[in-house]
């Protein structure tokens, strides 16, 4: 499970990759700083729910809930559609080696 230091530096690192500055993320996004700044310095666990889920989708994370949080990476989401893909043909060898790949991510 990611716990929320994992995933407020997953979006740290994501803002300076995409923006560069905090501060162009908070003008691109309408997100005051200061709010950015208390949700990174004191994990993303402090902010509103709609906050976080529009940081994520301007930065590109994917995210589902259910009983935890889990991040769905571009690895993960391209194992889950050849899962589907081969399941929707009935190979049932191919899944399992499919799930062994998504299980790896996941240890």
């Amino acid at each position: 499970m990611a716990s929320i230091d994992t995933i407020t530096n997953l979006i740290k690192a994501e803002i300076r990759h995409q923006y560069g500055t905090i501060s162009k993320f908070s003008e691109a996004s309408g997100i005051p700083y200061p709010t950015i700044m208390n949700a990174l310095n004191k994990g993303i666990g402090t902010m509103g729910y709609d906050t976080v889920v529009k940081m994520c989708g301007m930065l590109n994370i994917h995210q589902a809930f259910c009983s935890r949080l889990i991040l769905f990476d571009d690895r993960f989401l391209e194992l889950y559609d050849k899962l589907k893909a081969l399941d929707e043909k009935g190979d049932s060898y191919r899944i399992h080696r499919v799930k062994c790949g998504i299980c790896a991510l996941f240890p």
